[in-house]
């Protein structure tokens, strides 16, 4: 009904059409409809320049966070861009919020964690001079988020004193599962490995009862990391088949690739070379698509590492290479597997000094990885 009724409004009332959009937007992306951006796109294509600045920015913003969703960060980058130069242009205190706090969630798909954060900073700041809870909430989410995947515990916490704040006086389950899932995530970084998927399955069941199919999707991936993070490697990897399953029901390849790369390093670690190489290789290819992405240089450094195990040609420079951007990004977890496997690559030419020297280096920066990645995984190490 909703798709008859865009249609006949873009064709006869293209306004009519935009407040429709603008009104479903936010319920497309918790059911994780991927239909809604073409919806978006649709209606503002039909109104043309008629559109009033504030509905533009709006739709805008919707768009950009399902093109994300999708893993198209460019489109989605240069739709916040324009919403947050609308923004500007009338001082719209919230709408500048908003632009702010959606692209925090844009540079976390491609791993700028870091100015995620200060991007989340800044949408808190404007925020506190309104009076939406639910947007504080929203936006203290994705600062955890982005404070968890830096691996910076400080920020995690403080982050979370402002959502517990926020969450008591907002009643919406979908913020709440998202929480309960984050705090999973913040039991993992805190490496309390059995609280975390206790956490996760919690909030995946409850996304999954009550539709929030693309966060359900997630809340399953980041379970079966815990899972192993635990111990449990087969389960691990058995349910991140299944968030790999679920993202793809939904449309969301940007989350079928990022599970992916995770499988691959888990059916690495259980000794399924071939199906890890299946894996990471489809998530390179999905990445190199798309530009890059979340964890794409894990993935391109895990499958470098598979080739230098094969004997390919050329693995040993893709694996300096990628050491060397992930030392620029502090990436510490692609740097033990890069370091590993150089390692391996020297002990097998008889560079037995060299081969220490490496295995050592990336047990140093193993300490800052712990909580992403298990010692199971660092199967070049395992020959010292």
């Amino acid at each position: 009904n909703i798709d008859v009724a865009l249609a006949w409004s873009a064709r006869k009332d293209p306004l009519l059409a935009l407040t429709i959009v603008n009104g479903f937007g936010w319920a497309w992306v918790v059911l994780g409809d991927s239909r809604g951006t073409d919806r978006i796109v649709t209606a503002l294509t039909a109104a043309g320049e008629s559109v009033p600045a504030r509905e533009r920015a709006a739709a805008l913003l919707l768009a950009g966070w399902m093109q994300a969703s999708a893993g198209a960060l460019d489109v989605a980058r240069e739709q916040i861009d324009a919403a947050m130069a609308i923004a500007d242009a009338i001082d719209d205190i919230d709408l500048q919020a908003r632009s702010c706090s959606f692209l925090a969630y844009v540079v976390c798909h491609d791993g700028e964690f870091r100015e995620g954060l200060a991007l989340t900073d800044r949408s808190a700041a404007l925020y506190a001079r309104l009076d939406r809870p639910w947007d504080q909430a929203a936006n203290w989410l994705f600062a955890a988020r982005a404070a968890i995947s830096a691996g910076d515990q400080q920020r995690s916490v403080e982050s979370f004193a402002q959502i517990d704040r926020w969450l008591a006086v907002v009643d919406d389950p979908w913020l709440h599962v998202r929480a309960e899932a984050m705090r999973g995530e913040l039991a993992r970084v805190q490496h309390r490995f059995d609280d975390a998927v206790m956490h996760l399955a919690r909030a995946a069941a409850v996304s999954h009862r009550l539709g929030f199919l693309q966060t359900e999707a997630y809340q399953v991936a980041s379970l079966g990391r815990a899972l192993c993070q635990a111990g449990d490697y087969d389960t691990g990897a058995a349910t991140l088949q299944l968030a790999i399953d679920k993202a793809e029901a939904t449309g969301d390849a940007r989350m079928a690739t990022l599970a992916r790369v995770h499988l691959g390093r888990v059916l690495r670690a259980l000794g399924r070379r071939s199906e890890a190489r299946a894996a990471l290789e489809a998530a390179a290819a999905w990445h190199r698509r798309a530009g890059g992405g979340e964890q794409a240089p894990l993935g391109e450094c895990l499958l470098a590492a598979i080739d230098a195990a094969d004997g390919v040609d050329g693995a040993h420079d893709r694996l300096l290479e990628v050491l060397a951007v992930a030392r620029v990004r502090g990436e510490a977890h692609v740097e033990v597997f890069a370091l590993d496997a150089l390692g391996r690559m020297a002990d097998e030419s008889g560079e037995l000094d060299a081969a220490r020297a490496l295995w050592a280096d990336a047990d140093v920066r193993m300490s800052a990885a712990s909580h992403f990645i298990t010692e199971r995984d660092r199967t070049d190490a395992a020959l010292r």
